[in-house]
């Protein structure tokens, strides 16, 4: 039997245990068929270890079953305790051992070949140059090493810490002589902003602690795709289309596949959950949207076919990104169609009853709350609530929240030319057929 080994090659891997298995939680061995037990067993031991404290384990009295979940208080937190899954990797004992050799041997200038004899000379450690070079190589791109070229001879140099960097007197004429301004940022940047694994890695490095900052409804969990994120940036400032395979779940294996133009990164201030906007460049011309979580590999699309589909295949981001712009303002939550033939966008009427006297917060919230639809008053305590988006089921769960004021309300296809047409009447019906199953649900009558 093999031993476990707590260090992964893998990050993909860990980063789907995560999310699956911990933050949306309440899962137990038995919820992973998909997977072999050893694989479970191996995951959340690995995991526990990682994350330690606030690991929480809950025996189901229904099934007896061990449940495993996250237990975090975002507002109480002084780092995202989810940046140390992004520690983890797996190396070898002759890793480690040039690692800490070629950081004491750089602190002067060094070549390749002057590496090489030191580490033999010094320490009797015999490589290969091609070996170290690839080291070194491997240490600049962590931005550990830094690379002098003096005319055709290439020299490896120890990077300056940020502790360096702050005693250097431009640096601290430009910090007006106090660094603890740039600790402040740094602190307050590993705690709410993308890509903060980056200020979280420069508090371990310099022995740096926040005891300033607290963010009241931060996202933890959503560091996990920050390496999808930056993929998708660089395909966005590149302009390329890109391929992403994507899985709801666990239990998708393989995913299915999707080749489209990133545009942009939208983002719910809700949830946290990010998206990123797509379009089509072939013939539909469509946007469409995924969630970050749910994108398991991203790749820049490398199928350039002949000349002639190529120039078939070019557009202008510019006017697409206008076009995103005007098609926003009929987005409800993410969704760019309603999937109904015939059906460009779609309007909702929604007339209801509110007590101006007790209930005046209510058209404020309505007016706050309603995006970019209008609020008319027909008469006293009657108003009505009109909007026109891509796809009005999205728009249920808000509107379900008025329920006991809502007088009447109707849905509406809408063409090209914004004109309204025929009534959906089956939209409606299932509006009103999930109130009835809620009163069967409570025994209400």
């Amino acid at each position: 039997m093999s031993e476990f080994q707590e260090l992964i090659k893998n990050f993909d891997k860990c980063r789907d245990y995560v999310r699956d298995f911990f933050v949306y939680g309440f899962k137990s061995r038995n919820d992973f068929t998909g997977r072999s037990a050893r694989t479970y067993d191996d995951e959340r031991r690995r995991i526990t270890d990682w994350l330690g404290d606030i690991v929480c384990e809950d025996i189901s009295d229904a099934t007896s079953e061990k449940n495993l979940s996250l237990q975090v208080t975002p507002n109480l937190l002084e780092t995202n305790p989810l940046y140390k899954v992004w520690q983890t990797r797996s190396f070898t004992d002759n890793d480690a051992t040039l690692f800490f050799h070629l950081l004491d041997l750089t602190s002067t200038q060094h070549t390749v070949d002057e590496l090489t004899d030191e580490l033999s000379g010094r320490f009797g450690i015999v490589c290969d140059s091609q070996i170290v070079r690839r080291k070194c190589k491997e240490l600049e791109e962590e931005g550990i090493l830094r690379q002098i070229k003096s005319g055709r001879t290439i020299y490896y140099e120890r990077n300056v810490t940020l502790s360096e960097m702050l005693s250097q007197a431009e640096v601290l004429n430009a910090l007006k002589d106090d660094p603890e301004r740039l600790y402040d940022a740094i602190r307050f940047f590993q705690l709410w902003y993308p890509f903060g694994f980056a200020g979280y890695s420069i508090m371990e490095r310099e022995d740096l602690s926040n005891d300033t900052f607290r963010v009241k409804h931060s996202f933890p969990e959503f560091c996990l795709e920050d390496e999808i994120l930056y993929r998708i940036f660089e395909g966005i400032k590149e302009g390329n289309r890109m391929t992403f395979t994507a899985a709801s779940n666990l239990k998708e294996e393989s995913g299915h596949q999707l080749t489209a133009l990133p545009v942009r990164i939208v983002v719910s201030y809700r949830t946290g959950r990010r998206y990123v906007v797509l379009y089509d460049v072939g013939e539909k011309g469509r946007f469409s949207v995924l969630r970050l979580d749910q994108i398991k590999k991203v790749s820049m699309d490398a199928d350039t076919k002949s000349e002639e589909d190529s120039e078939s295949r070019t557009y202008d981001a510019e006017e697409i990104r206008e076009i995103l712009d005007r098609n926003l303002g009929f987005v409800w939550n993410a969704s760019f169609t309603s999937g109904l033939k015939e059906s460009y966008r779609q309007k909702i009427e929604m007339t209801i009853h509110i007590n101006e006297v007790s209930e005046s917060y209510i058209v404020t919230r309505i007016r706050k709350e309603g995006k970019n639809g209008t609020l008319t008053k027909l008469s006293e305590g009657t108003y009505l609530y009109e909007n026109v988006v891509f796809d009005v089921n999205e728009m249920f769960p808000w509107l379900r929240t008025f329920i006991g004021r809502i007088e009447d309300i109707r849905f509406y296809s809408m063409n090209s030319d914004m004109e309204k047409g025929r009534e959906l009447t089956k939209i409606r019906d299932k509006f009103f057929g999930d109130i009835e199953r809620l009163f069967e649900m409570y025994d209400i009558e």
